[in-house]
């Protein structure tokens, strides 16, 4: 939350200093299908599957709080390429997600049998697409303006309207 925007904006409601767990596992057992029973790899669909994505995508979200402050007088004051190092990190989780969070059309007929046999995938598909394009949208958000008239800034005006 503390990246969404709104009164909350900037600050945890848990500090990860505060707490030591860890994370959830993919586990054979949790398997319900028979499909692939690969040692328990985030390819395979389980019931964690989209919970694990969606702690990757809170854990960029922290990054950024804890790297760039949110209440700025002047964007200039933050280092631009450090803005496109903290994209990377979406691009780079979004390329990473599994086949069956994929959106383009050649992911989603290769799960097709996996969403007939867990239906709720297709709904987290675009949930976690959403998460992730709109905090990379509010990320590039104070530069979208200047994008239009500086080139300098062209790459965030082009992720905002992508995202």
């Amino acid at each position: 939350m503390a990246f969404s925007g709104g009164p909350q904006e900037g600050t945890y409601s848990i500090h990860p200093a505060h707490m030591h767990v860890a994370y959830p596992q993919i586990v054979p057992g949790d398997l319900t299908t028979q499909i692939d029973q690969s040692n328990g790899l985030e390819s395979t669909p389980t019931s964690m599957s989209y919970f694990l994505q969606r702690i990757r995508l809170s854990e960029i979200c922290r990054t950024i709080v804890d790297s760039i402050p949110r209440y700025l007088g002047d964007i200039d004051m933050v280092d631009y390429d450090q803005i496109i190092a903290l994209d990377d990190q979406f691009e780079d989780l979004i390329k990473s997600f599994p086949v069956f969070f994929h959106l383009d059309e050649e992911s989603r007929l290769l799960s097709r049998g996996t969403d007939h046999t867990f239906p709720h995938i297709a709904t987290q598909r675009y949930l976690i697409h959403l998460g992730a394009l709109n905090r990379r949208c509010k990320l590039h958000q104070p530069y979208l303006i200047r994008g239009f008239v500086e080139s300098k800034y062209a790459f965030s005006r082009d992720v905002c309207l992508r995202s």
